[in-house]
């Protein structure tokens, strides 16, 4: 829209469109770290899922759950309204509470499919894996809110997702093989395979990503089109 009637201002969206390209990095690679070097450590360390911690599991899984919706509510409810809270349609609290009332119904209504891909189809999840996704993301999200920067919890969740899969499915394989150019010997090839197939599914992760790079793209372009139509009809009547 911004584009179309020629009011947009580039420095800012250059700004948000490089958090939007480094945010993702950092939680690529912050949770493949931990997925390749930490992980099994974090898990021998807290085994939140034996019988005896379970009400601590469950304290932790409701604390985690709802800073991740606390992260959520302070992005993605002022990214739905904030057009119509600055074009003046609506003030600032209405908006904000028409907003978060919209996203609970969505979340019952859409968020199930969603959290299938998520949760189970990316890569498997174990409640140690859920939650330090949900930790690393939420605090990407709450960072860049308080920076007034618009950004996706959905997105970083998955990303941290993918990094996590991916971190666990190369840990048994050289660091330096990874990245050396004659590639993976047989031996590691076979051995990278089998973690990659248990813990981290690249199809899934291919559609994903694939659907980030559209979904914007398509709606960016949609809007131009109607708003530059609109400003010529205007022009000419």
């Amino acid at each position: 829209m911004g584009a179309a009637l020629g009011v947009l201002d580039w420095r800012i969206v250059g700004y948000v469109a490089m958090w939007w390209l480094v945010s993702p990095m950092l939680a690529f690679w912050t949770c493949a770290f931990i997925g390749r070097y930490l992980y099994d450590d974090i898990v021998a360390q807290s085994d939140l899922e034996a019988g005896d911690h379970d009400r601590l599991a469950r304290l932790v899984v409701i604390g985690v759950g709802c800073y991740t919706a606390f992260s959520a509510g302070a992005s993605n409810v002022a990214n739905a309204v904030a057009p119509l809270v600055g074009a003046g349609q609506l003030g600032l609290i209405p908006g904000v509470a028409l907003g978060g009332a919209a996203i609970g119904v969505g979340a019952f209504v859409l968020g199930p499919r969603t959290m299938e891909t998520v949760g189970g189809d990316i890569t498997d999840l174990s409640l140690e894996a859920s939650l330090v996704v949900e930790v690393i993301a939420a605090s990407i999200i709450t960072g860049l809110s308080w920076a007034g920067i618009p950004a996706s919890l959905a997105v970083m969740l998955t990303t941290c997702v993918i990094g996590l899969g991916w971190g666990r499915a190369s840990r048994r394989v050289p660091l330096q093989a990874i990245v050396r150019l004659d590639g993976l010997t047989d031996t590691e090839q076979s051995t990278w395979a089998g973690d990659q197939l248990e813990l981290f599914d690249p199809a899934t992760v291919k559609r994903v990503v694939t659907t980030w790079i559209a979904t914007p793209t398509v709606a960016g372009a949609i809007a131009f089109t109607t708003f530059e139509a609109a400003e010529r009809l205007h022009v000419v009547a």
